[in-house]
């Protein structure tokens, strides 16, 4: 088949090697040394950031925030939840024209600081009769047994909304500047930096969209935090319904919607001159220019008539250590306790 334009055919495939732990960059001898000893204690309790090789990884994943939807019967309330205590159950005040639900019961946990925000008596038909978002601890997570605490109380339920948080230690080197260069996030694209409580936030995609991420520092861990949220379409697209459905969640998401990735220099240039001579020097300078964000650098390019940008990008060993924390946690996570 004749193509109209000049496509960019990849100068080698990427040796898997490359990827593996022994290649990653020396990686401190004490690498949570500055995270709190609550947070570390817990990290070696369940062999978290322990890589192939023996390698300690920079990178350590959690579910942080889960909201759920289910069927009740006309007039049932919240049930006890054990490991919680109730430490309110107050009427909601409508935050919009659309009222929801009339009364919310908070409960907090016994052990750590998770919460539990139960909304009932919903006030329009089309709603579910229960909604019930789950947070955190920031040190601890989620973990399967506060969940399933919740989910054996809900019939037909559907997850709404899973929040996993990909935290960076100091030794990583991942930071704003890096995210900004380096991080590829599906296509969603970045938008306007928020400001929440003094904390500037990285957003890319939308509420709207079927992921939202966003990448700040959180000073409670001392560690760069990436968060993605992923919504009930892009959970019910993976077949994300059950807990146990969890344990493939790496399929769904590496390398596809979290990667990080550097422009081919060389390669580029080589490539604008063949194609645009002199002009092509300029285009050159000028994607190099907006450098500092790989979506603007991207964007540039393909107005200027490169297609294909994505193959020359080349991604980086960090991706190889997301993908192990990842599987590590949907390992613990996704297997059922016996």
């Amino acid at each position: 088949m004749r193509t109209t334009g000049r496509r960019i055919e990849p100068k080698h495939r990427l040796d898997e090697r490359w990827l593996t732990v022994s290649n990653f960059p020396p990686v401190s001898k004490t690498p949570v040394e500055s995270v709190p000893s609550r947070f570390s204690a817990l990290m070696q309790k369940w062999n978290l950031g322990a890589g192939e090789k023996g390698v300690m990884l920079n990178c350590f994943v959690r579910l942080d925030r889960m909201q759920i939807v289910s069927w009740a019967a006309a007039g049932q309330k919240p049930p006890v939840i054990p490991g919680f205590k109730v430490v309110g159950d107050h009427f909601v005040r409508p935050q919009t024209s659309v009222q929801t639900y009339a009364r919310c019961r908070r409960y907090h946990s016994t052990t750590n600081g998770a919460q539990i925000f139960w909304q009932y008596q919903r006030r329009k038909g089309w709603l579910s009769p229960w909604k019930v978002t789950l947070v955190a601890d920031d040190q601890c997570g989620l973990s399967r047994g506060e969940v399933s605490g919740v989910l054996k109380h809900c019939r037909h339920h559907q997850f709404l909304l899973a929040e996993l948080a990909f935290d960076f230690s100091q030794s990583s080197g991942i930071a704003e500047a890096f995210v900004s260069r380096h991080g590829v996030f599906g296509k969603s694209r970045r938008g306007e930096p928020s400001n929440d409580a003094g904390v500037k936030k990285l957003r890319y995609g939308s509420r709207q969209s079927t992921k939202f991420v966003r990448c700040y520092w959180k000073k409670e861990l001392n560690v760069y935090r990436v968060e993605l949220e992923l919504h009930s379409s892009f959970l019910g697209k993976h077949h994300i319904e059950e807990l146990d459905d969890f344990a493939d969640v790496c399929d769904a998401i590496c390398p596809k919607h979290i990667r990080f990735v550097d422009v081919d220099w060389g390669r580029l240039e080589r490539y604008l001159v063949t194609k645009e001579g002199k002009q092509g020097k300029r285009l050159f300078r000028e994607a190099q220019r907006r450098s500092d964000s790989i979506g603007d650098a991207a964007s540039y390019l393909r107005k200027s008539g490169v297609v294909n940008v994505h193959r020359l990008l080349v991604p980086l060993p960090v991706n190889g250590q997301i993908e192990q924390a990842l599987k590590q946690w949907a390992n613990q996570f996704g297997r059922r306790t016996r």
